[in-house]
């Protein structure tokens, strides 16, 4: 299901940024979403036999994904990536710690919502999953985005199961097999093609310097 990202973003891309993709970055747009398939496949991840409340989930997952795409693609051109990226941490902190301390106080524990920021464990996972995982990451999303066409960049969320794979076989001595082979081929020359193959006079979003630039007759 988180597969189908870049295919989303390449429609709504399309239909809200004009920003349409070549017939060749369609075909290699879906070997990629193939490639991770392949994989899922393999390890009895395409189950569809679970909870139908959950597959819906997921594909809201997928929607705000795309969208998440398009629009930090629309803003990058008024906005730099580090104050989108300022935003969205500023926001998500506020919602989910206001969300989080309101059950904790329904339930009579508003005391206990403090208590993990006294264990160790929990504060090395706060700072891996804030800092690197949110704050970083989506930083590096925010610049690509600003940088190239966003279907061009949801693309590259397909390596996340490639680098899953490998990950698994270094620190897990999972097996890796000629199916994790076979569709990571697939990812990497999906990836590859759809930036390969953009149309000729493909231009990127401009930047805040670009435009302020602009607006001041390249003397600012």
């Amino acid at each position: 299901m988180i597969a189908l990202i870049p295919i989303f973003v390449a429609v709504l891309g399309a239909l809200i940024l004009k920003e349409k993709l070549s017939a060749p970055q369609i075909f290699f747009t879906l070997l990629s979403v193939a490639g991770v398939m392949v994989i899922a496949s393999s390890q009895g991840a395409c189950d569809t036999n679970g909870s139908k409340v959950g597959l819906i989930l997921l594909l809201g997952a997928v929607i705000s994904a795309a969208f998440f795409n398009i629009f930090s693609r629309k803003f990058s051109s008024n906005y730099s990536p580090f104050e989108i990226t300022f935003v969205m941490m500023w926001i998500g902190a506020i919602f989910f710690n206001g969300a989080g301390f309101i059950f904790h106080l329904r339930s009579g524990k508003a005391a206990d919502y403090f208590a993990p920021l006294f264990d160790p464990q929990v504060i090395f996972a706060l700072l891996y999953l804030g800092l690197f995982s949110s704050v970083v990451a989506f930083f590096l999303v925010n610049y690509s985005l600003s940088r190239l066409p966003a279907s061009r960049s949801a693309v590259f969320s397909n390596l996340t199961t490639v680098i899953s794979v490998l990950a698994g076989v270094v620190f897990r001595n999972e097996p890796f097999a000629l199916t994790h082979a076979a569709g990571a081929f697939m990812i990497l020359l999906g990836v590859w093609g759809t930036n390969r193959f953009s149309p000729e006079g493909e231009k990127k979003s401009p930047t805040v310097r670009d435009r302020m630039l602009n607006e001041s007759g390249g003397h600012f």
